[in-house]
């Protein structure tokens, strides 16, 4: 039985307090000095645009399975963050500094433009750099691949250790990266069916069942295993709406 701990979102803090995300009540968030940076509920976190630290202090939100939440950023950029994700922020960008962020999982990004100060997000072997723009980022762990969908303006991705090995992505446009292989590779997408997930939806077109049971698996913190070989590799299109569906009932739609 899992502790109820487990379900909540968590804020880690610099200082290394870590504080449970799970009553309704709007909380404020303060920084070691005791300013006011931030409001929380349940859902989101807010962050304020009235301050220019000297010093750049990160936090960090870890989002449980079955969970989503939603981080805005001090210099407004949106980032919705998906189930099993990891973001690594600054409390307040640095005026000096570029906007970096790190993920280790998914999150839809509506970043504010700013020409002066790009918006890096690191995101293991791939390093995204953005000005203003909407996309969706996919680099979970368990993932051969990290996956970028643009769906407007403009990013350039490149390899962390070898910045010439780049490209530049177009709107709808995704590129995906091989973690084996080095490589980028790009197809054309609707943008909309990777950023569904943040409307409670689950859209699939001719994605394998392997793929779909590990977001089955995040959306709903279980585990599928497998033993139909044939099935693994098998495609499906079709959209699955999170809330109204259980694990049984999805399951046996695909048994049919």
């Amino acid at each position: 039985e899992k502790s109820k701990v487990e379900n909540f979102v968590i804020l880690e803090k610099s200082s290394g307090t870590i504080e449970y995300i799970s009553n309704k009540k709007d909380k404020i968030v303060k920084d070691t000095l005791g300013n006011i940076i931030a409001k929380k509920n349940n859902k989101e976190l807010i962050y304020y645009k009235n301050l220019s630290p000297k010093k750049t202090i990160y936090n960090t939100i870890k989002v449980p399975y079955s969970k989503t939440f939603k981080v805005v950023l001090s210099d407004g950029t949106i980032v919705h963050l998906n189930a099993g994700t990891s973001f690594t922020y600054p409390e307040q960008f640095n005026l000096a500094n570029n906007r970096k962020v790190i993920l280790k999982g998914e999150a839809y990004f509506e970043v504010f433009k700013d020409k002066t100060k790009p918006f890096i997000i690191e995101a293991n072997d791939v390093n995204i750099e953005v000005l203003g723009t909407t996309f969706n980022l996919s680099n979970y762990e368990e993932d051969g691949f990290i996956d970028c969908v643009l769906k407007e303006g403009s990013v350039r991705l490149s390899e962390k250790e070898n910045q010439e090995n780049s490209m530049d992505l177009e709107p709808n446009q995704k590129a995906t990266w091989q973690k084996n292989l080095s490589v980028f590779k790009t197809t054309e997408v609707n943008p909309e069916n990777y950023a569904a997930w943040i409307h409670g939806e689950l859209i699939f077109n001719k994605d394998s069942f392997t793929n779909i049971s590990k977001k089955i698996e995040r959306y709903y913190n279980v585990k599928i295993i497998n033993n139909y070989t044939f099935l693994a590799s098998q495609e499906f299109t079709g959209t699955i709406k999170i809330k109204e569906s259980n694990v049984e009932n999805i399951l046996e739609l695909f048994k049919l």
